[in-house]
């Protein structure tokens, strides 16, 4: 597989937001189910929602970047 010039950097954008929405699901968890509490639950999920919202507007070239295979 053949991976386009200044792929690197679309490729680290998209392992970044996947870190990043990792993380705010297991705060959304921990929230949720050990300290039960709705305030922090919705502001981890709001932040996630909008990781995938910013991560959207650099359209598929993040998803296209990725070599799996690699």
């Amino acid at each position: 597989m053949t991976v386009e010039p200044g792929a690197g950097l679309a490729r680290l954008f998209d392992a970044c937001v996947n870190r990043i929405r990792e993380g705010l699901r297991v705060v959304e968890d921990w929230a949720r189910f050990v300290e039960n509490d709705p305030a922090v639950f919705g502001r981890a999920k709001s932040l996630r929602a909008s990781a995938t919202a910013a991560a959207s507007l650099l359209g598929p070239n993040l998803v296209l970047a990725r070599d799996s295979e690699g």
